[in-house]
Protein backbone atom coordinates (compact mmCIF):
# COMPACT_ATOMS: atom_id res chain seq x y z
CA UNK A 1 0.00 0.00 0.00
CA UNK A 2 1.27 3.59 -0.98
CA UNK A 3 1.36 6.26 1.53
CA UNK A 4 0.81 9.84 0.74
CA UNK A 5 0.04 13.27 2.36
CA UNK A 6 -3.94 13.93 1.84
CA UNK A 7 -4.27 18.00 0.75
CA UNK A 8 -6.98 19.61 0.94
CA UNK A 9 -8.34 23.61 1.16
CA UNK A 10 -11.31 24.79 3.25
CA UNK A 11 -12.67 27.25 0.83
CA UNK A 12 -14.92 30.57 2.58
CA UNK A 13 -15.32 28.45 4.95
CA UNK A 14 -17.56 25.68 3.60
CA UNK A 15 -19.64 23.78 6.38
CA UNK A 16 -19.60 20.60 4.50
CA UNK A 17 -15.48 20.64 4.46
CA UNK A 18 -15.20 17.79 7.00
CA UNK A 19 -17.93 15.21 5.50
CA UNK A 20 -15.25 16.09 1.99
CA UNK A 21 -12.13 15.68 3.50
CA UNK A 22 -13.46 12.22 5.20
CA UNK A 23 -14.86 10.97 1.94
CA UNK A 24 -11.37 11.72 0.50
CA UNK A 25 -9.98 9.58 2.90
CA UNK A 26 -12.24 6.86 1.85
CA UNK A 27 -11.20 7.27 -1.49
CA UNK A 28 -7.75 6.99 -0.89
CA UNK A 29 -8.32 3.64 1.23
CA UNK A 30 -10.38 2.30 -1.90
CA UNK A 31 -7.27 3.17 -3.65
CA UNK A 32 -4.57 1.06 -1.51
CA UNK A 33 -2.94 4.47 -0.38
CA UNK A 34 -2.95 5.11 3.45
CA UNK A 35 -3.10 8.78 4.28
CA UNK A 36 -0.12 9.07 6.75
CA UNK A 37 -1.07 12.96 7.38
CA UNK A 38 -3.57 15.76 6.49
CA UNK A 39 -2.68 19.15 5.95
CA UNK A 40 -5.15 21.46 5.36
CA UNK A 41 -5.81 25.26 4.40
CA UNK A 42 -8.05 27.86 4.37
CA UNK A 43 -8.50 30.36 1.95
CA UNK A 44 -11.24 32.07 -0.52
CA UNK A 45 -9.65 31.36 -3.07
CA UNK A 46 -6.72 29.02 -3.96
CA UNK A 47 -3.27 30.14 -5.10
CA UNK A 48 -3.17 30.62 -8.80
CA UNK A 49 -0.16 28.59 -9.17
CA UNK A 50 0.10 25.80 -6.46
CA UNK A 51 -3.09 25.69 -5.06
CA UNK A 52 -2.05 26.00 -1.49
CA UNK A 53 0.00 29.41 -0.13
CA UNK A 54 3.48 29.48 0.19
CA UNK A 55 3.72 29.07 4.05
CA UNK A 56 1.72 25.58 3.79
CA UNK A 57 4.08 24.44 0.54
CA UNK A 58 7.03 24.78 3.15
CA UNK A 59 4.94 22.72 6.00
CA UNK A 60 4.46 20.13 3.44
CA UNK A 61 7.92 20.08 2.30
CA UNK A 62 9.73 19.61 5.77
CA UNK A 63 7.11 16.61 6.09
CA UNK A 64 8.27 14.85 3.10
CA UNK A 65 12.05 15.39 4.06
CA UNK A 66 11.74 13.91 7.24
CA UNK A 67 10.12 10.64 6.24
CA UNK A 68 9.69 8.44 3.08
CA UNK A 69 6.53 9.47 1.88
CA UNK A 70 6.68 9.78 -1.82
CA UNK A 71 3.11 11.01 -3.20
CA UNK A 72 0.47 13.70 -2.41
CA UNK A 73 -3.01 13.68 -3.18
CA UNK A 74 -5.22 16.73 -3.36
CA UNK A 75 -8.82 16.21 -2.59
CA UNK A 76 -9.70 18.64 -5.42
CA UNK A 77 -9.54 18.69 -9.32
CA UNK A 78 -6.54 20.74 -9.88
CA UNK A 79 -5.37 22.36 -13.60
CA UNK A 80 -2.24 20.24 -15.58
CA UNK A 81 -0.01 23.27 -14.42
CA UNK A 82 -1.25 23.44 -11.14
CA UNK A 83 -0.11 19.45 -11.02
CA UNK A 84 2.94 20.08 -12.82
CA UNK A 85 3.96 23.04 -10.47
CA UNK A 86 3.23 20.89 -7.73
CA UNK A 87 5.57 17.81 -8.79
CA UNK A 88 8.52 20.36 -9.80
CA UNK A 89 8.08 22.07 -6.08
CA UNK A 90 8.37 18.65 -4.60
CA UNK A 91 9.81 16.37 -6.92
CA UNK A 92 6.81 13.57 -6.31
CA UNK A 93 4.06 12.30 -7.97
CA UNK A 94 0.90 14.75 -7.14
CA UNK A 95 -2.80 13.19 -7.65
CA UNK A 96 -5.92 15.33 -7.76
CA UNK A 97 -9.27 13.68 -7.13
CA UNK A 98 -10.18 12.96 -10.65
CA UNK A 99 -7.38 11.06 -11.28
CA UNK A 100 -7.80 9.28 -7.49
CA UNK A 101 -11.26 8.18 -8.30
CA UNK A 102 -10.50 7.06 -12.03
CA UNK A 103 -7.44 4.52 -10.31
CA UNK A 104 -10.44 3.37 -8.24
CA UNK A 105 -12.52 2.09 -11.23
CA UNK A 106 -9.89 1.00 -13.42
CA UNK A 107 -8.82 -1.53 -10.19
CA UNK A 108 -12.58 -2.46 -10.21
CA UNK A 109 -13.65 -2.50 -13.67
CA UNK A 110 -14.44 -6.45 -14.95
CA UNK A 111 -16.83 -6.46 -18.15
CA UNK A 112 -15.59 -4.93 -21.20
CA UNK A 113 -18.15 -1.86 -21.18
CA UNK A 114 -17.12 -1.01 -17.78
CA UNK A 115 -13.29 -0.97 -19.45
CA UNK A 116 -14.19 0.77 -22.46
CA UNK A 117 -15.64 3.45 -20.28
CA UNK A 118 -12.79 3.76 -17.68
CA UNK A 119 -10.76 3.55 -20.85
CA UNK A 120 -12.15 6.86 -22.46
CA UNK A 121 -12.32 8.78 -19.18
CA UNK A 122 -8.97 8.11 -18.67
CA UNK A 123 -7.60 9.45 -22.40
CA UNK A 124 -9.67 12.78 -21.13
CA UNK A 125 -8.51 13.00 -18.52
CA UNK A 126 -4.56 12.49 -19.93
CA UNK A 127 -4.92 14.70 -23.08
CA UNK A 128 -4.40 18.07 -21.24
CA UNK A 129 -1.52 16.38 -19.93
CA UNK A 130 0.13 15.14 -22.96
CA UNK A 131 -0.87 18.13 -24.69
CA UNK A 132 1.00 20.44 -22.42
CA UNK A 133 3.83 18.16 -22.82
CA UNK A 134 4.60 18.75 -25.93
CA UNK A 135 3.93 22.87 -25.00
CA UNK A 136 6.82 22.44 -22.58
CA UNK A 137 9.25 20.83 -25.15
CA UNK A 138 8.37 23.42 -28.22
CA UNK A 139 9.31 26.35 -24.70
CA UNK A 140 12.51 24.25 -23.89
CA UNK A 141 13.67 23.99 -27.48
CA UNK A 142 14.46 28.15 -27.35
CA UNK A 143 10.56 29.31 -28.46
CA UNK A 144 11.80 30.63 -31.87
CA UNK A 145 8.85 30.60 -34.74
CA UNK A 146 10.35 27.58 -36.26
CA UNK A 147 10.25 25.59 -32.94
CA UNK A 148 6.77 27.08 -32.12
CA UNK A 149 5.44 25.99 -35.37
CA UNK A 150 7.13 22.43 -34.75
CA UNK A 151 5.24 22.15 -31.47
CA UNK A 152 1.88 23.02 -33.10
CA UNK A 153 1.65 20.91 -35.38
CA UNK A 154 2.83 17.84 -32.69
CA UNK A 155 0.05 19.14 -30.53
CA UNK A 156 -2.15 18.61 -33.38
CA UNK A 157 -0.70 15.37 -34.08
CA UNK A 158 -1.07 14.53 -30.47
CA UNK A 159 -5.10 15.45 -30.49
CA UNK A 160 -5.59 13.88 -33.74
CA UNK A 161 -4.24 10.06 -31.97
CA UNK A 162 -6.24 11.01 -29.12
CA UNK A 163 -9.68 12.05 -30.47
CA UNK A 164 -8.94 8.33 -32.76
CA UNK A 165 -8.56 6.31 -29.85
CA UNK A 166 -11.93 7.84 -28.30
CA UNK A 167 -14.06 7.35 -31.26
CA UNK A 168 -12.41 3.92 -31.89
CA UNK A 169 -14.12 3.44 -28.04
CA UNK A 170 -17.05 5.34 -28.75
CA UNK A 171 -18.07 3.14 -31.32
CA UNK A 172 -17.91 -0.28 -29.68
CA UNK A 173 -19.53 1.64 -26.67
CA UNK A 174 -22.70 2.60 -28.94
CA UNK A 175 -22.62 -1.22 -30.08
CA UNK A 176 -22.98 -2.11 -26.66
CA UNK A 177 -25.48 0.46 -25.49
CA UNK A 178 -27.33 -0.87 -29.15
CA UNK A 179 -27.58 -3.95 -27.93
CA UNK A 180 -28.69 -3.06 -23.99
CA UNK A 181 -31.48 -0.83 -25.55
CA UNK A 182 -32.92 -3.96 -27.53
CA UNK A 183 -32.75 -5.58 -24.33
CA UNK A 184 -34.43 -2.47 -22.09
CA UNK A 185 -37.17 -2.35 -24.88
CA UNK A 186 -37.73 -6.34 -24.41
CA UNK A 187 -37.93 -6.10 -20.75
CA UNK A 188 -40.39 -2.91 -21.48
CA UNK A 189 -43.25 -4.95 -24.06
CA UNK A 190 -42.78 -7.94 -21.40
CA UNK A 191 -44.70 -6.10 -19.23
CA UNK A 192 -42.33 -6.25 -16.27
CA UNK A 193 -42.15 -3.50 -14.28
CA UNK A 194 -38.56 -1.65 -13.41
CA UNK A 195 -37.34 -1.18 -9.97
CA UNK A 196 -33.10 1.00 -9.74
CA UNK A 197 -30.86 0.69 -6.28
CA UNK A 198 -29.53 3.69 -6.13
CA UNK A 199 -27.59 5.77 -3.38
CA UNK A 200 -23.62 6.55 -2.70
CA UNK A 201 -20.92 4.08 -2.95
CA UNK A 202 -20.85 1.44 -0.51
CA UNK A 203 -24.42 2.09 1.26
CA UNK A 204 -24.93 -2.05 0.82
CA UNK A 205 -27.36 -1.62 -2.78
CA UNK A 206 -25.47 -5.16 -3.76
CA UNK A 207 -26.09 -6.99 -0.40
CA UNK A 208 -29.68 -5.30 -0.21
CA UNK A 209 -30.22 -7.21 -3.74
CA UNK A 210 -28.61 -10.32 -2.82
CA UNK A 211 -30.55 -10.41 0.36
CA UNK A 212 -33.63 -10.50 -1.76
CA UNK A 213 -32.51 -12.77 -4.27
CA UNK A 214 -32.05 -15.50 -1.11
CA UNK A 215 -35.60 -14.69 -0.49
CA UNK A 216 -36.28 -15.80 -3.70
CA UNK A 217 -34.21 -18.72 -3.32
CA UNK A 218 -31.93 -17.23 -6.34
CA UNK A 219 -28.63 -17.08 -4.63
CA UNK A 220 -27.09 -18.38 -7.26
CA UNK A 221 -27.56 -15.15 -9.25
CA UNK A 222 -25.96 -13.00 -5.91
CA UNK A 223 -24.16 -9.95 -7.70
CA UNK A 224 -20.91 -8.91 -6.29
CA UNK A 225 -20.64 -7.57 -2.73
CA UNK A 226 -18.25 -6.05 -0.62
CA UNK A 227 -17.20 -3.59 1.56
CA UNK A 228 -15.49 -1.30 -0.46
CA UNK A 229 -16.32 1.72 -2.62
CA UNK A 230 -17.30 1.45 -6.39
CA UNK A 231 -17.35 -2.24 -5.91
CA UNK A 232 -20.52 -2.49 -8.72
CA UNK A 233 -19.38 -0.90 -11.62
CA UNK A 234 -21.64 -2.39 -14.11
CA UNK A 235 -25.52 -2.41 -14.01
CA UNK A 236 -26.87 -6.18 -12.72
CA UNK A 237 -30.54 -7.20 -13.35
CA UNK A 238 -32.42 -9.75 -11.74
CA UNK A 239 -35.88 -11.03 -11.92
CA UNK A 240 -37.70 -11.00 -8.49
CA UNK A 241 -41.06 -12.28 -6.98
CA UNK A 242 -42.90 -11.02 -4.37
CA UNK A 243 -46.49 -12.06 -2.94
CA UNK A 244 -47.21 -13.68 -6.16
CA UNK A 245 -46.11 -9.94 -8.06
CA UNK A 246 -42.81 -9.86 -10.46
CA UNK A 247 -40.63 -6.90 -11.11
CA UNK A 248 -36.83 -6.37 -12.28
CA UNK A 249 -34.24 -4.76 -9.98
CA UNK A 250 -31.49 -3.29 -11.03
CA UNK A 251 -27.90 -2.56 -9.08
CA UNK A 252 -26.25 0.23 -10.16
CA UNK A 253 -22.83 1.81 -9.74
CA UNK A 254 -22.79 3.97 -6.52
CA UNK A 255 -22.07 7.54 -6.44
CA UNK A 256 -19.71 10.06 -4.98
CA UNK A 257 -20.09 13.89 -4.18
CA UNK A 258 -18.90 15.71 -7.63
CA UNK A 259 -18.39 12.64 -9.71
CA UNK A 260 -15.39 13.67 -12.38
CA UNK A 261 -17.61 14.80 -15.56
CA UNK A 262 -15.17 12.33 -17.33
CA UNK A 263 -17.00 9.71 -16.00
CA UNK A 264 -20.47 10.77 -16.20
CA UNK A 265 -20.54 11.06 -19.61
CA UNK A 266 -18.55 7.78 -20.14
CA UNK A 267 -20.99 5.94 -17.72
CA UNK A 268 -24.32 7.21 -19.14
CA UNK A 269 -25.30 3.81 -20.81
CA UNK A 270 -24.90 2.34 -17.18
CA UNK A 271 -26.62 5.14 -15.53
CA UNK A 272 -28.99 4.51 -18.24
CA UNK A 273 -31.23 2.10 -15.93
CA UNK A 274 -32.00 4.58 -13.38
CA UNK A 275 -33.96 6.51 -16.34
CA UNK A 276 -35.36 3.54 -17.41
CA UNK A 277 -36.39 2.48 -13.70
CA UNK A 278 -40.73 3.04 -12.88
CA UNK A 279 -39.32 3.53 -9.22
CA UNK A 280 -36.04 4.01 -7.52
CA UNK A 281 -34.79 2.95 -4.31
CA UNK A 282 -32.42 4.78 -2.80
CA UNK A 283 -30.16 3.20 -0.41
CA UNK A 284 -29.17 5.16 2.56
CA UNK A 285 -26.10 4.03 5.20
CA UNK A 286 -28.05 5.09 8.13
CA UNK A 287 -24.62 4.78 10.20
CA UNK A 288 -22.72 6.80 8.63
CA UNK A 289 -22.21 10.34 10.27
CA UNK A 290 -22.27 12.32 7.00
CA UNK A 291 -25.83 10.33 5.62
CA UNK A 292 -27.45 13.86 4.79
CA UNK A 293 -24.71 14.56 2.76
CA UNK A 294 -24.81 11.40 0.38
CA UNK A 295 -28.40 11.62 0.04
CA UNK A 296 -27.87 15.24 -1.45
CA UNK A 297 -25.29 13.68 -3.49
CA UNK A 298 -27.56 10.84 -5.02
CA UNK A 299 -30.50 13.68 -5.77
CA UNK A 300 -27.58 15.98 -7.25
CA UNK A 301 -26.60 12.75 -9.51
CA UNK A 302 -29.80 11.78 -10.77
CA UNK A 303 -30.58 15.48 -11.54
CA UNK A 304 -27.74 15.61 -13.80
CA UNK A 305 -28.70 12.30 -15.56
CA UNK A 306 -32.65 13.57 -15.93
CA UNK A 307 -33.68 10.90 -13.46
CA UNK A 308 -34.68 13.20 -10.98
CA UNK A 309 -38.66 13.32 -11.83
CA UNK A 310 -38.58 9.50 -11.16
CA UNK A 311 -40.58 8.14 -7.88
CA UNK A 312 -38.21 7.26 -5.20
CA UNK A 313 -38.95 5.17 -2.11
CA UNK A 314 -35.67 6.20 0.53
CA UNK A 315 -34.66 3.50 3.09
CA UNK A 316 -31.85 3.69 5.89
CA UNK A 317 -29.89 0.48 5.82
CA UNK A 318 -27.83 -0.62 8.85
CA UNK A 319 -29.75 0.69 11.27
CA UNK A 320 -28.38 -2.49 13.73
CA UNK A 321 -25.74 -0.19 14.33
CA UNK A 322 -27.44 3.30 13.50
CA UNK A 323 -27.79 6.13 16.10
CA UNK A 324 -31.73 7.48 16.51
CA UNK A 325 -32.64 7.41 13.20
CA UNK A 326 -36.25 8.16 13.06
CA UNK A 327 -37.31 9.03 9.21
CA UNK A 328 -38.14 7.10 6.61
CA UNK A 329 -38.48 3.19 6.24
CA UNK A 330 -35.16 1.49 7.93
CA UNK A 331 -33.84 -2.08 7.47
CA UNK A 332 -31.08 -3.95 8.52
CA UNK A 333 -29.33 -6.21 5.73
CA UNK A 334 -27.02 -7.73 8.11
CA UNK A 335 -29.99 -8.54 10.26
CA UNK A 336 -32.85 -9.28 7.64
CA UNK A 337 -35.14 -6.48 9.34
CA UNK A 338 -37.46 -5.02 7.37
CA UNK A 339 -36.80 -6.24 3.72
CA UNK A 340 -40.38 -7.71 3.49
CA UNK A 341 -41.62 -4.06 3.90
CA UNK A 342 -39.46 -3.00 1.91
CA UNK A 343 -40.46 -5.45 -0.89
CA UNK A 344 -44.71 -4.75 0.30
CA UNK A 345 -44.05 -1.20 -0.70
CA UNK A 346 -42.33 -1.42 -3.98
CA UNK A 347 -44.92 -3.59 -5.13
CA UNK A 348 -48.03 -1.32 -3.50
CA UNK A 349 -45.82 1.42 -5.93
CA UNK A 350 -45.68 -0.80 -8.96
CA UNK A 351 -48.85 -1.94 -9.09
CA UNK A 352 -51.42 0.44 -7.77
CA UNK A 353 -54.91 -0.49 -8.84
CA UNK A 354 -55.70 2.12 -11.23
CA UNK A 355 -58.27 -0.23 -13.47
CA UNK A 356 -60.64 -2.66 -12.88
CA UNK A 357 -62.80 -5.08 -15.45
CA UNK A 358 -64.76 -8.21 -15.43
CA UNK A 359 -63.98 -10.39 -18.15
CA UNK A 360 -65.19 -14.09 -18.97
CA UNK A 361 -62.25 -16.72 -19.52
CA UNK A 362 -63.44 -19.90 -21.29
CA UNK A 363 -62.01 -23.14 -19.25
CA UNK A 364 -60.10 -24.06 -22.18
CA UNK A 365 -57.94 -20.65 -22.21
CA UNK A 366 -57.83 -20.63 -18.50
CA UNK A 367 -53.82 -21.16 -18.81
CA UNK A 368 -53.66 -18.03 -20.65
CA UNK A 369 -54.41 -16.11 -17.15
CA UNK A 370 -51.14 -17.02 -15.42
CA UNK A 371 -49.36 -15.34 -17.86
CA UNK A 372 -50.76 -12.18 -16.23
CA UNK A 373 -50.93 -12.84 -12.61
CA UNK A 374 -47.64 -11.69 -11.59
CA UNK A 375 -48.62 -8.43 -13.21
CA UNK A 376 -52.61 -7.97 -12.55
CA UNK A 377 -54.52 -8.69 -9.45
CA UNK A 378 -57.17 -11.85 -10.94
CA UNK A 379 -60.04 -13.12 -8.57
CA UNK A 380 -62.54 -15.82 -9.11
CA UNK A 381 -66.06 -14.68 -9.33
CA UNK A 382 -68.65 -17.80 -10.10
CA UNK A 383 -67.67 -20.76 -12.39
CA UNK A 384 -70.72 -20.99 -15.30
CA UNK A 385 -71.45 -23.86 -17.50
CA UNK A 386 -68.57 -22.87 -20.52
CA UNK A 387 -66.76 -19.92 -19.10
CA UNK A 388 -65.36 -18.54 -15.55
CA UNK A 389 -66.21 -15.27 -14.18
CA UNK A 390 -62.77 -13.38 -13.35
CA UNK A 391 -62.63 -9.25 -11.80
CA UNK A 392 -59.07 -8.08 -13.04
CA UNK A 393 -57.29 -5.50 -11.48
CA UNK A 394 -54.35 -3.39 -12.86
CA UNK A 395 -52.93 -1.52 -15.89
CA UNK A 396 -55.52 -1.49 -18.64
CA UNK A 397 -52.80 -2.02 -21.23
CA UNK A 398 -52.19 -5.51 -19.78
CA UNK A 399 -56.17 -6.14 -19.20
CA UNK A 400 -57.52 -5.09 -22.31
CA UNK A 401 -54.53 -7.24 -24.01
CA UNK A 402 -55.88 -10.51 -22.05
CA UNK A 403 -59.56 -10.51 -22.88
CA UNK A 404 -58.14 -9.76 -26.32
CA UNK A 405 -56.36 -13.40 -26.01
CA UNK A 406 -59.26 -15.24 -24.26
CA UNK A 407 -62.48 -13.89 -26.18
Amino acid sequence: MRQAILCALNLRDDHNFDEYLAECVSLCSAAGIEVMKTITQSANTPDPEYYFRHGKLEEIKAVLEETAIDLLVFCHDLRIDIVSNLEDYFGIQVMDRTNLILDIFESRARSREAILQISMARLKYNLPARLKDNDDDSHQRGGSAANRGTGERRRSLVKREYDKKILSIQRELDLLAKNKRQMAQKRKRSGLKQVAMVGYTNAGKSTLMNLILKKNKKDDKAVLARDQLFATLDASVRQVEHKGRRFLLTDTVGFVSNLPHELVDSFKSTLQACKDADLLVQVVDAANPYYDLQTATTIKTLNSIDAGGIEMITVFNKMDIAENHEQGLGISCKEDRGVDELLDLIISKLYPFEYQKEIRVPYDKLGILDEYRPYLDVVLIENREDHALYVLSGQQRLINDLEKKVS
